[in-house]
């Protein structure tokens, strides 16, 4: 049987794309469905990375909600119509893509990470994993899941199963677990590393 229910998306293969208000540009980790298009807007979800080297508008999104966290660099504000939000790394806002934001960087230049998606059509999570030299399991609860490794690296292996593959900064593991693989493990080797996992459930398959 293939074995693409685990794909390892590298770094390096992430192509870069000119952000919706051309300030800038986002490097698409993955799109659903498949012949969607960021350009269209007539995607499920889109999760991708992001470099913000000034302050600006962010692109707005009618009709979509997004989460987004900071993967690199120590600050992001983002200014609401009412109130304003500090990111900084660890921590995850969700906001509705609709809301005009002005962004702010008071520490310099910054990465992150950011899922936009139908509210009516997906349910969503994302929650930070800190591995502090020793192996630790996720559980597969959702039928997509996408492990982001933010800092230092790690190996990976989907039970039951012997599929393996080693996580270094900017790779993306994503996993689609059959009936069988419930479980995720990862193995930092003795030194830190921290990944972002963002879960995705079709809305209708989640209902029944």
């Amino acid at each position: 049987m293939a074995k693409n229910y685990v794909q390892l998306i590298p770094a390096s293969s992430l192509k870069e794309t000119p952000w919706k208000n051309g300030g800038g540009s986002t490097k698409e980790i993955a799109i659903h469905p498949l012949k969607s298009s960021f350009e269209k807007s007539d995607f499920t979800w889109r999760l991708s990375t992001a470099e913000v080297k000034k302050p600006g508008d962010f692109s707005v999104f009618p009709d979509f909600e997004r989460l987004l966290t900071i993967v690199k660099g120590e600050e992001l504000i983002l200014e609401f119509a009412d109130l304003r939000k500090t990111l900084k790394p660890g921590t995850v806002v969700k906001f509705h893509g609709e809301e005009e934001i002005a962004c702010l960087l008071p520490q310099g230049p910054v990465t992150d990470l950011g899922l936009i998606f139908d509210p009516d059509q997906a349910l969503t999570k994302m929650t930070l994993i800190e591995l502090q030299g020793k192996p630790r399991s996720f559980s597969l609860t959702a039928p997509t899941v996408f492990f982001f490794c933010m800092e230092g690296e790690a190996s990976s292996a989907v039970f039951p199963g012997e599929i393996e593959n080693t996580l270094n900064v900017g790779d993306t593991l994503r996993v689609n677990p059959r009936e069988e693989e419930r479980i995720a493990l990862f193995d930092p080797g003795g030194a830190r590393c921290v990944l972002v996992a963002v879960e995705i459930a079709d809305i209708l398959v989640a209902s029944n």
